[in-house]
């Protein structure tokens, strides 16, 4: 039974990275309405929360109570993990490019695992530095980073790449937060007060105005709700609801399909071509995918509880 829960959990955070790959698509489409990107955060977290708190409030109510002493949790899921790492990532892809903000944003395997290391004592294992080893050269491959580079074609402006860090390490401190949550939290209730706190916080720091201007428009309306649902609600309550059977280093890990959906998004929806280049890429991702679900063995590298 606990492994069938297991295979569940990596199933749900593989459907949560694959409707995360749709979030450069909703960005581009919603670009033609000249949002700021800290306007898109309150309108893809306004939107999650409003749905998931009627839910709840229908369905099961007591999940909507949580205990004043635990604020700092959501604060943390909210505001310095989903705002801060939105806020970077379409900061990033906005002086860079989709692909390359996705590569940057999937450092943070390295950084939940060193975080996970230091905070929850999880063990550094062969299989996760040899996953690793695979996910950011998988990554980079997909996004054309390297081909890029190699022929000089590459030329974007330091900003783009500390946002884009940013957004890993503020993605990687979901994770860690949300590991702390679980503790206390059914991850519904997670997931709205972190949507509620990140609503909140985008909210004072843009025009909600300008979201409401264009509420006239039936497409506007339904792209607002598609972001909402397939790049928010959906994949973080799939995403937390895997952090209860697997760990951190490993649901972050698995998470780094991310970049293989959005080139299948942008090959499929947007006609980007389709190279040899990129299927190397996803066969290293995938390689290192499959490796963190294998059977786990005996064999590490350094407990961190020894180091």
């Amino acid at each position: 039974m606990k492994e069938k829960k297991k295979t569940f959990a990596y199933i749900c955070i593989l459907a949560a990275a694959v409707l995360w790959g749709s979030t450069g698509l909703f960005f581009t489409l919603l670009s033609v309405y000249d949002l700021s990107r800290l306007e898109i955060v309150f309108l893809r977290t306004i939107v999650s929360a409003a749905l998931l708190f009627l839910y709840l409030l229908l369905f099961d109510r007591k999940k909507l109570r949580i205990r004043l002493r635990d604020l700092w949790l959501f604060f943390g899921t909210g505001i310095v993990s989903l705002l801060a790492f939105n806020y970077c990532y379409f900061s990033a892809m906005a002086y860079t490019s989709l692909s390359v903000a996705a590569v940057l944003l999937y450092t943070a395997p390295a950084f939940v695992t060193i975080l996970s290391a230091l905070f929850f004592k999880d063990k550094l294992t062969v299989r996760k530095v040899l996953a690793l080893v695979l996910t950011l050269p998988g990554c980079a491959i997909v996004s054309g980073l390297v081909s890029g580079l190699l022929g000089g074609g590459f030329a974007y402006a330091p900003a783009g790449i500390l946002f884009g860090l940013g957004a890993g390490f503020g993605y990687a401190l979901y994770t860690i937060f949300g590991r702390v949550a679980l503790g206390r939290y059914d991850s519904m209730t997670i997931s709205f007060y972190t949507f509620s706190f990140a609503a909140v916080g985008s909210g004072l720091l843009c025009d909600p105005a300008r979201v409401a201007e264009n509420m006239h428009s039936p497409l506007f309306i339904l792209l607002g709700v598609g972001l909402s649902i397939a790049t928010c609600l959906a994949p973080y309550l799939l995403y937390t609801y895997g952090l209860k059977h697997v760990g951190n280093s490993e649901a972050s890990i698995t998470a780094t399909i991310e970049p293989l959906a959005a080139t299948g998004f942008s090959v499929l929806l947007l006609g980007e071509p389709f190279t040899l280049e990129k299927l190397l890429g996803m066969a290293l991702i995938l390689g290192a995918v499959v490796m963190i679900n294998l059977p786990s063995r005996k064999s590490r590298l350094l407990p961190a509880s020894e180091a």
